[in-house]
């Protein structure tokens, strides 16, 4: 039986933190959102850095926090296979944001006269000479070749920080990143702190009918399983749908829906915990934070990986045979069955 615990985010003595999040996707600035309250509530100074949308929300959460903008990473995904290769055709972008965004930072330093640096996932968000401390789940990569030569480069950016913070459990068994964030060694120490979610568990009776669909990620994917879904789950008349569409666009739906589906854009925080909180099952990619939102949350969920996305696809067969979530290939969706097939787990 997993028991959960709260998170522990380790004591820092220093009173003036930047707090920096990734701009892929929104998760790096939702599982940022308990950070920066804990250190808030401790009184502590917290100046916010960011970009694109991730940045927004961080923003938007904290209205009266100081913010920077840092150059956004700008990476373009492709669609199934190609995906790896058009990842490692932009590493020289990457190093590139990297760089600009170390130079951005050392000017956020010295105006702010910064202590401490939390950076989820940004490499070049430290200072030499401060507190730097790089939030991270995923310490091994697992790609589908050069693995090896890609990890060497990967972990060269973690030599520039003090230790690393791991929000997963720390035993194998529980975890939700498996082998991703258990390395055998690593060359900074590295505390877990348990799963992180801005979330939180409303005590009520869930609607055993009601299943919420997240759609979230990169176009042209996002798009695609939009597309996939509604086709079936206008078919399912006897469940109750909410579908959150992850998109800022004015693009329109060209399918007419039944009136048992409920279809929006976003949800602030306080609407999408009630939503997830009442549903019976969850429909989404396999996002890092996604999985923490749920496990916390004590929610079932079919998770589709993003197709040719290799940290997606590993996170959701691991957490498929160790957790209550099941894995289904985004060609090989068939909603009625799969939530059968969860239900029978």
């Amino acid at each position: 039986m997993l028991i959960l615990k709260n998170s522990l985010f380790p004591k820092i003595n220093n009173n003036i933190i930047l707090v920096a999040a990734l701009d892929w996707g929104l998760g790096h600035a939702t599982r940022c959102i308990p950070i920066v309250e804990n250190y808030l509530a401790q009184n502590k100074i917290i100046v916010l850095a960011g970009s694109g949308l991730s940045g927004q929300l961080l923003k938007n959460t904290f209205p009266n926090l100081s913010y920077y903008e840092l150059p956004s990473y700008r990476i373009k995904y492709a669609k199934g296979i190609l995906f790896t290769l058009k990842m490692m055709s932009q590493i020289p972008q990457i190093i590139g944001a990297i760089n600009r965004e170390h130079k951005t930072i050392k000017e956020v330093v010295a105006k702010e006269n910064i202590q401490t640096i939390i950076s989820d996932n940004r490499y070049g968000v430290c200072i030499n000479g401060l507190q730097n401390i790089i939030v991270c789940h995923q310490l091994n990569l697992n790609a589908p070749f050069l693995n090896s030569f890609i990890n060497y480069f990967y972990h060269s950016y973690f030599k520039n920080f003090d230790e690393c913070w791991i929000p997963d459990f720390k035993e194998v068994s529980e975890s939700l990143a498996g082998f991703l964030s258990h390395p055998k060694k690593f060359i900074i120490p590295i505390k877990y702190l348990g799963p992180i979610s801005r979330l939180k568990k409303i005590e009520q009776k869930n609607n055993s009918n009601k299943i919420v669909i997240l759609l979230s990620g990169p176009e042209p994917q996002r798009t695609l399983l939009e597309t996939i879904l509604l086709e079936q789950v206008n078919k399912l008349k006897e469940f109750e749908w909410v579908i959150l569409r992850g998109t800022e666009r004015e693009n329109k739906l060209e399918i007419n829906l039944h009136k048992n589906v409920k279809c929006v854009d976003f949800l602030d925080k306080n609407k999408l915990e009630q939503e997830i909180n009442e549903c019976s099952i969850v429909v989404c990619r396999a996002g890092y934070t996604s999985l923490m939102d749920f496990i916390l949350l004590n929610k079932k969920a079919i998770l589709i990986p993003t197709p040719g996305q290799w940290e997606q696809e590993y996170l959701a067969r691991w957490n498929a045979k160790n957790h209550n979530f099941l894995f289904v290939n985004q060609s090989k969706i068939k909603l009625e069955e799969n939530i059968a097939q969860l239900a029978a787990k």
